[in-house]
C-alpha cells in the first residue's frame, strides 16, 4: 500500500478545492441582499432627494464596489459563469449590459452629481464607505469576508484582493482622483 503525502501548497489547493466544493453543494440556502444593491438603493435615494452631504461618500462606495467586482474577472476567469449560474442571472451580452447598468453607471452618475455641485469628495467620506462596505461583508460572512454564499464560490485569495481593492479605492483612491 502506497501512501501519498500532500504538502505545502498542493495541500492548500486541495483544502480550498473541498472548501469551495462544500460552499457549491449548500449554496442553494436563502440568498442574502448583496452590496450591490444596497449600493444601487442608496445611489437612487441620495439622487431622488438631493443629499448631497451623502453623495461623496456615495461615490467611493460605488467605485469600491465597481473595482472589487471586475478585479474578480481577472483574479477568476470562471468566477463570472459561477456567478451567473448560481443565481440565476443572464448570460452573455444581457449580463454585460446589466453588469455596466448596476456597477459601472453608478460611478459615472455619482461623479457627474458630485462634480457638477463641485461637492469635496474627503477622506472622511472613503472611510465611511470602507466602514458601511467593511460592515456589510463582516455581518453577511460571520467575520471571514468571504463571500461566497452571497455571490459564488471563490478562493480565499480572489476574495481578500477585491476586499482590499475596495477598500483602496474606497479610502484612498477616490477622494484623491476628486480632489
Amino acid at each position: 500500500m502506497e501512501i501519498e503525502y500532500i504538502v505545502g501548497e498542493k495541500y492548500k489547493e486541495q483544502q480550498e478545492r473541498q472548501r469551495l466544493d462544500q460552499l457549491n453543494e449548500g449554496h442553494k440556502q436563502e440568498k442574502a441582499v448583496g452590496y450591490t444593491q444596497w449600493n444601487c438603493t442608496s445611489v437612487l435615494l441620495v439622487s431622488l432627494f438631493g443629499i448631497e452631504a451623502l453623495m461623496p461618500l456615495v461615490l467611493c462606495s460605488c467605485i469600491g464596489v465597481v473595482t472589487s467586482f471586475h478585479l474578480g474577472f481577472f483574479l477568476e476567469p470562471t468566477g463570472v459563469a459561477r456567478l451567473i449560474k448560481q443565481n440565476n442571472l443572464p448570460s452573455g451580452w444581457r449580463f454585460h449590459v446589466i453588469n455596466s447598468i448596476i456597477h459601472v453607471g453608478p460611478v459615472f452618475w455619482m461623479g457627474w452629481l458630485v462634480m457638477s455641485r463641485s461637492l469635496d469628495v474627503r477622506l472622511a467620506d472613503g472611510l465611511w464607505a470602507a466602514c458601511l462596505h467593511l460592515s456589510w461583508g463582516l455581518f453577511q460572512t460571520k467575520g471571514t469576508l468571504l463571500l461566497d454564499k452571497v455571490y459564488a464560490p471563490m478562493s480565499r485569495f480572489s476574495w481578500y484582493a477585491m476586499w482590499t481593492t475596495a477598500v483602496t479605492s474606497e479610502i484612498i483612491l477616490t477622494p484623491w482622483f476628486f480632489d
